[in-house]
């Protein structure tokens, strides 16, 4: 028994002093890593199915919705389009109606027709009308008769600056079954492959008449349906111009009749200074210049002076201080209705810009295609020449323009 006691006090004596010698508890170690995926679990009862969602939008492409659909979000931009020559390219005449336009007024059609035999009206708006018969065709002739040369079939509009009363004049007079291709131009939505209501004179087929919202921001029923999933198409660039405002893609500037043809003017930019600019940097493609000089407000959202202001302190002819830029770097050289050659004036500016001081002439020796720079007949003489400021001849013209823009140089005192 005392042999037990001793062994059991041992004991306690030799764990007492283990348990001294333990030292305090150390920081938890890093966690190891995990260990492999535990077998699947079976496999959870159905849910119940739930009900059907909205039908997708349709894969199809977009369709034309017309100018009219578009003012419901955008009335102040329609307002100011529908005042502009591009909403009122091509006009459709309606039960022998007239149609009407802003700034001018249409009264009868071509000797021998009534409203009623024509189908649509080509241009009215700021220069001069063309009309399509009740096939399509433009008339070019008195009802059933053909070959007269001398038919007036053209209105040119007035224009005071020529001093011509508004009137009729000859357009391709005489000649058999013109078609209308001007539409390709002329609407919106336009195929050349469609036949619009079957018109034998007509060349394609078109979505709306004028030049409207959908011809430049292409057709927009689907920005109808989700005006922020599905954004309209915007291109601010001159080609998009160029599409209508060029004759060919051949880059000739073509002339007749000492003026240069009109609607060219992209062709006029590709080959001036001014190239590297966009049409949108000086114009508001939703509203024309005509509008805007008739409303009398600045017809261009910027001035050549922006840019040209060395050029605008520096003139040799201080008097021409008071005249703008234009008058002679965009000079009246373009016909789109009335022109007169022994004046140097046509009805529009021109946008070619550049004036060489050096050149003789304005057009190519058969007076079919224009120079890239501007003549001093054309600069100086619709003014010096063309009844409204003292005449002056070529030497003292030339003179006057070559380093026209140089800084003078000051005398010191």
């Amino acid at each position: 028994m005392k042999k037990f006691l001793a062994v059991v006090s041992g004991l306690i004596l030799l764990i007492i002093i283990l348990t001294a010698c333990t030292g305090p508890q150390g920081e938890q170690g890093p966690i190891g890593p995990a260990g492999p995926p535990g077998p699947e679990g079976p496999q959870g009862p159905a849910g119940v199915e739930g009900a059907p969602g909205p039908s997708g939008e349709s894969l199809s492409g977009a369709d034309y919705v017309g100018a009219q659909v578009c003012s419901g979000c955008h009335q102040a931009i329609y307002d100011t389009h529908a005042k502009s020559g591009h909403a009122h390219a091509l006009s459709k005449v309606v039960e022998g109606k007239t149609p009407e336009f802003p700034f001018s007024t249409l009264t009868d059609p071509p000797q021998g027709y009534s409203w009623t035999d024509i189908s649509y009206v080509i241009g009215g708006y700021g220069w001069q009308a063309i009309f399509a018969n009740k096939d399509g065709f433009i008339i070019t002739d008195e009802p059933g008769k053909s070959g007269n040369t001398q038919y007036l079939n053209q209105y040119n509009l007035d224009n005071e600056a020529l001093d011509k009363s508004a009137g009729f004049v000859s357009f391709r007079a005489g000649e058999a079954e013109v078609k209308n291709d001007c539409v390709a131009c002329h609407t919106t939505g336009y195929n050349a492959t469609g036949s619009q209501e079957n018109l034998a004179g007509v060349i394609g087929a078109w979505k709306e008449d004028g030049v409207q919202c959908e011809n430049c921001h292409g057709p927009g029923s689907l920005h109808i349906k989700n005006p922020q999933g599905v954004r309209m198409y915007i291109d601010r660039s001159s080609q998009a111009c160029g599409q209508c405002h060029a004759q060919d893609e051949t880059g000739q500037l073509h002339a007749k009749d000492s003026f240069i043809n009109h609607q060219q003017q992209f062709t006029e930019i590709a080959k001036s200074k001014h190239l590297v600019l966009s049409c949108t940097n000086c114009h508001d493609p939703h509203s024309g210049v005509v509008q805007l000089a008739q409303e009398k407000v600045a017809t261009t959202k910027t001035v050549c002076a922006d840019c040209h202001y060395n050029e605008a302190n520096n003139q040799k002819v201080t008097l021409h201080k008071n005249f703008e830029c234009t008058q002679c770097h965009m000079a009246p050289m373009v016909i789109n209705a009335w022109g007169d050659a022994t004046k140097f004036t046509a009805d529009m500016p021109t946008h070619l810009f550049g004036i060489n001081p050096e050149q003789v002439g304005q057009f190519s020796e058969d007076g079919l295609t224009s120079y890239s720079t501007i003549s001093l007949d054309y600069a100086c003489k619709h003014c010096h020449g063309g009844g409204i400021a003292t005449p002056k001849d070529d030497a003292l013209l030339k003179q006057t323009a070559t380093g026209y823009h140089q800084a003078q140089a000051v005398q010191a005192p």
